[in-house]
């Protein structure tokens, strides 16, 4: 037992690691060829202490049996916990490493909110709770003005940087449980907790906070405004519709003047 259970750990535990498919398997052949020549070593030296151990009397052999259960036991433990301490270590860093990839896989590098396919998965996930559980929602798709003149003008990674300090401004200012993503481009697309009278304060309050930031790179300074078009949940069939709708009103404030927050209209 305590042979085959030195060949099937090292044997599992390899294959968790990151080792390529070939050295997973030399390493269990290894572990195979070891297990088995520690048996013949073992066997081989009990056949030799066999006959010295006929002419023990009861009571010692009972001794001898009780220290090489005692041993047996103790050798197994030890094994065991071994490699239970490398299979935690190992799962640990297996779901750290799944948490990164998964945050990478929703999230924008450069702003630090949701990237659009965690926004899609978002959206999705509340226009569900509005619909079954009645949890209001409102969306809202948010939108850089004049952004081409600022990459134009001052070049992409000043772009970058209003982008970067857009993000944080999102993240700090909006309330608890709304959620913020970039869609693509200058634009970002923002989940409300909130009924569309409510939520709109809260975005002319966010358009004021952008209104009033000063954007510095290589020493220039400017600033930036935001056109916002929101629609609630009650609005439209879906939420297909309800991204349309929001996105409507949207393009019909940077038509009309931008820097403003349109709620209505468009249905």
């Amino acid at each position: 037992q305590l042979y085959l259970l030195a060949l099937l750990l090292p044997a599992n535990y390899i294959r968790l690691t990151e080792y390529s498919r070939r050295f997973q398997n030399c390493f269990i052949v290894g572990a195979c060829c070891a297990s088995i020549a520690g048996y013949m070593i073992s066997d081989e030296l009990i056949d030799h202490m066999i006959v010295p151990l006929r002419r023990i009397d009861e009571k010692t052999e009972t001794i001898f049996t009780f220290i090489n259960a005692a041993g047996s036991l103790s050798l197994l433990s030890y094994v065991s916990g071994l490699f239970a301490k490398s299979y935690q270590e190992e799962f640990v860093r297996l779901f750290r490493r799944n948490q990164e990839l998964n945050q990478k896989a929703f999230q924008d590098e450069l702003t630090k909110l949701l990237n659009r396919r965690g926004g899609i998965m978002a959206l999705k996930q509340r226009y569900q709770a509005w619909a079954k559980l009645g949890e209001t929602l409102t969306v809202a798709v948010a939108d850089i003005d004049h952004f081409k003149e600022i990459n134009d003008g001052f070049g992409h990674e000043a772009g970058d940087q209003v982008l970067t300090q857009l993000g944080s401004i999102m993240k700090e200012f909006l309330p608890d449980g709304a959620v913020a993503c970039r869609w693509g481009g200058e634009e970002f697309l923002l989940l409300l907790p909130g009924s569309l009278e409510t939520s709109g304060g809260i975005l002319e309050s966010l358009r004021e906070q952008v209104g009033k930031q000063r954007f510095l790179w290589q020493n220039k300074e400017w600033k930036v405004t935001i056109t916002i078009g929101a629609a609630f949940a009650g609005e439209t069939e879906s939420s297909k519709e309800l991204l349309q709708l929001a996105d409507s009103r949207l393009y019909y404030g940077k038509k009309h003047g931008r820097n403003q927050v349109i709620l209505k209209g468009f249905i």
